[in-house]
């Protein structure tokens, strides 16, 4: 009785071992997926609109609205908002302008902003608590194709970017809200340039790094909004460039990598050095060699105080980065993030030149990258990576990247053959 007694115990204490570990009979983990960083939930359905490309999103609230972009090279101006919170899609009101690409997008309050779009004076601003739409005043600038700046400073827009005529001209306006009316920003005295972030300084819009098409140097301005009047920055001690990793840290102004641009041509030149720009002294600072090869239109986070650049493209797509610390200008490198295929690196001709179409967010300390061929969790304090579990949706790129409290949204985007108007929301474990 005994020695049975005995293996009944032994067997026993091996599977709640087994248990325990996540082991199955056949030696395998089972309990995997609550190794993971978080979960993933489908959005009930797809969006109520048509399919289409270059499509502008924004977050207001619990609210993702989508509108506008083109179905078939021709641009639709319809829309529609997603409420997070209970999962549900519903239709916009029809707005009162026409259709448009690369146009300017912004949350205000519970309202949208939208306006302008290539060589489009108009706008306007839909309610999505009432579901009406009030058109703009009619601004006294029109800005070209390109991607441009655009932001909210209290109850003003700014926009600035490259003329219509598509010569590097700098153009930009001020809107208030309020009064419903524009100013015209004074000229500025550098070359315009695309895809730059809404940079804010207590009343001041921060600008720096014009492609170099034979005028001087100096690429740098400053503008003061209350004063409509621009002073330029001091000489840089790197390159001027387009595309950088670009980020605003306090009263500092960070940037890294990038290229000449603004043709193909160009991204041959990039950059693997940075400097920093104290806005108040006006005087800069250049950065320590970075441990990464050079890129163009890598990403740029805040986190604890560090600055975390990420991704970017040169020859090929890139998945690595760095942490670099200003107060000891040192960097500490990020390996390269768990791809699924070796075709994650090859450049593909679909879609925008230039455009990153790993898009990533920063949830808290966790780095969170999702496309095609990467879907993984990088956590910064740890110095780890950690693979997603398989979302409910097929991979794509060029997909809208939405952070909202500990979630990452991803909706729409496109592959070679299709594009989506579905999404899933991945919710990062507490």
């Amino acid at each position: 009785m005994k020695p049975k007694f005995w293996f009944i115990v032994f067997i026993i204490v091996v599977l709640i071992w087994a248990v325990q570990a996540g082991i199955g009979f056949a030696g395998q983990k089972t309990a995997q997926k609550e190794t993971q960083a978080g979960s993933w939930q489908k959005m009930a359905e797809a969006a109520p609109i048509q399919v289409r490309s270059l499509i502008g999103t924004v977050l207001v609230g619990n609210k993702l609205v989508v509108w506008g972009g083109e179905i078939k090279d021709n641009p639709v101006s319809d829309g529609a908002v997603y409420d997070i919170d209970r999962d549900s899609w519903k239709k916009m009101s029809k707005a009162p302008i026409e259709g448009r690409e690369h146009f300017t997008m912004l949350a205000y309050g519970k309202k949208v902003i939208i306006w302008g779009g290539e060589n489009t004076p108009y706008g306007a601003i839909y309610d999505i608590d009432k579901d009406t739409w009030a058109k703009m005043a009619e601004a006294p600038i029109t800005l070209g194709a390109e991607p441009y700046t655009s932001g909210v400073l209290g109850n003003k827009v700014l926009v600035w970017g490259i003329g219509k005529t598509r010569e590097l001209n700098p153009v930009g306006g001020i809107y208030d809200v309020a009064q419903n009316a524009w100013i015209k920003m004074a000229e500025a005295p550098i070359q315009a340039i695309d895809d730059w972030p809404p940079f804010f300084n207590k009343n001041r819009f921060i600008i720096w790094g014009a492609p170099n098409v034979g005028k001087p140097e100096n690429c740098g301005a400053i503008y003061d909004i209350d004063k409509n009047s621009w002073k330029e920055m001091s000489k840089a001690p790197i390159k001027r460039r387009n595309w950088s990793a670009s980020i605003l840290l306090g009263n500092k102004l960070i940037i890294w990598g990038g290229c000449p641009g603004p043709v193909e041509a160009d991204s041959r030149e990039s950059q693997s050095d940075g400097a920093i720009y104290d806005i108040d002294k006006n005087t800069w600072k250049k950065m320590a060699d970075a441990p990464l090869e050079a890129r163009f239109f890598p990403r740029a986070f805040v986190w604890n105080n560090k600055v975390v650049i990420w991704g970017g493209m040169k020859d090929k797509f890139y998945y690595d980065g760095a942490i670099y610390t200003i107060e000891t200008d040192t960097w500490e490198k990020i390996t390269e993030a768990p791809l699924k295929s070796e075709h994650a690196r090859e450049l593909y001709s679909y879609g925008l030149f230039g455009y990153n179409p790993t898009p990533q967010g920063l949830l808290g300390n966790k780095l969170l990258v999702w496309s095609m061929y990467c879907s993984a969790s990088y956590d910064l304090g740890k110095k780890k990576w950690e693979e997603m579990t398989e979302a409910p949706i097929s991979g794509r790129d060029y997909h809208t990247v939405i952070l909202y409290g500990n979630k990452l949204i991803i909706w729409g985007g496109r592959d070679d053959k299709n594009v989506y108007a579905d999404g899933a929301i991945y919710e990062i474990s507490k």
